[in-house]
């Protein structure tokens, strides 16, 4: 089955169920869609987004602004209580 056809029949289900705090990291130069990150935020209710403007999939490490995404991550992650 083609991936993206898969993707957006299991996905709903799935994402729905997701409860803790989600931080969705995507470069807008990312060869993974960005559709794909707007949809699992829609879907995950306690989700976040960072849009890494010309960020590739490895913006988190190599970009210019690689430095100002790690700590919004890590921001991120310390504002999120565990359960």
């Amino acid at each position: 089955m083609n991936d993206i056809k898969q993707f957006t029949i299991m996905a709903p289900v799935e994402l729905a169920e997701i409860r803790c705090p989600t931080l969705i990291v995507h470069g807008t130069h990312d060869n993974l869609l960005l559709y794909q990150a707007v949809f699992a935020s829609n879907q995950i209710a306690k989700s976040q987004c960072l849009w890494v403007m010309k960020g590739s999939h490895s913006c988190a490490w190599i970009h210019p602004d690689a430095a100002r995404t790690q700590n919004t991550i890590i921001e991120f992650l310390k504002g999120t209580q565990l359960h």
